[in-house]
């Protein structure tokens, strides 16, 4: 089992056309963003739909290539990972963006455009090897995913709440741990850090079970949520919406949670119903 995993998988259409830039010493890197949808139901029972934006950055020969095909609307899927990016505003106020550094893009359009596409990739890079998906893409490929899947230790304990209608809450960081060369060829690490919320019977679970410094497995989905500052400034978070969490520690834990999970509140052939959305005025943080 690997000790540290930050994976993205997102499936959408681009919101606009990429900007493909070159660094100083001429590496290039294009930038655009992707739009995931979600269809849940409201506390009230009323089907919604929630759109999430994803800053997507790709370097090198996947930035050329996303420049010279992508265009706004285009079906996509982006595998890559999490990178935080931090920077001081005009005022002098320390802000951090959130985006996915994609390690593979495959178009999700016609056929032709994804053979064109894994052409140009080819050609760029004798040694590239097109997958299943950008051979032949699949008719039922789904219009809409966003994925997350981390690997890493708690950076403290969980804050376990509770929302003014009752639903239990967690909030703790996570880490991930990403080992590199840097332009020198020089070994570097770069750590990152998630805020994971768990809700319901998942967060009363990690509130007793979890703690500083214990190695998890969290499987779930990017969430943004937005609010204004004390200034009237808007300001956006990004957490990771656990779906599943295993614990990666000792047996005997592992078999505790394991017993915890056992007694099914649904018959295990029945698919339980989904539960009402919760809105960012509910957490309690």
């Amino acid at each position: 089992m690997a000790s540290s995993v930050n994976k993205v998988i997102l499936i959408g259409r681009v919101g606009k056309d990429p900007e493909l830039e070159h660094t100083s010493g001429g590496t290039p890197m294009a930038r655009f963003t992707l739009a995931t949808d979600e269809v849940f139901k409201d506390q009230s029972g009323e089907q919604q739909r929630r759109t999430e934006g994803h800053a997507i950055v790709a370097w090198s020969k996947r930035a050329e290539i996303c420049g010279e095909y992508l265009t706004k609307g285009t079906l996509v899927c982006v595998e890559g990972g999490i990178r935080s990016r931090q920077w001081e505003d005009q005022s002098g106020n320390k802000r951090t963006a959130y985006e996915i550094v994609a390690r593979q893009i495959t178009m999700l359009g016609s056929r032709g455009d994804s053979e064109r596409a894994s052409a140009a990739s080819a050609e760029r890079d004798p040694a590239h090897r097109p997958s299943s998906a950008e051979r032949s893409p699949e008719p039922e490929i789904p219009h809409s995913v966003n994925k997350v899947f981390l690997i890493g230790r708690l950076g403290r304990d969980p804050e376990l709440k509770y929302t003014p209608s009752g639903a239990p809450v967690a909030k703790f960081s996570l880490a991930t741990d990403e080992v590199f060369k840097d332009q020198s060829g020089e070994q570097q690490k770069r750590t990152e850090w998630h805020t994971i919320v768990a809700w319901r019977r998942l967060a009363e679970i990690c509130g007793e079970y979890l703690t500083k410094g214990k190695q998890i497995y969290i499987e779930g989905s990017i969430r943004s949520r937005q609010w204004e500052d004390q200034s009237g400034n808007k300001r956006t978070a990004y957490e990771i919406v656990a779906r599943d969490m295993r614990m990666l520690g000792s047996k005997a834990e592992s078999e505790r949670l394991a017993q915890e999970r056992a007694a099914p509140a649904h018959p295990p052939d029945v698919e339980p119903a989904p539960e009402p959305e919760i809105t960012d005025q509910d957490i309690p943080f």
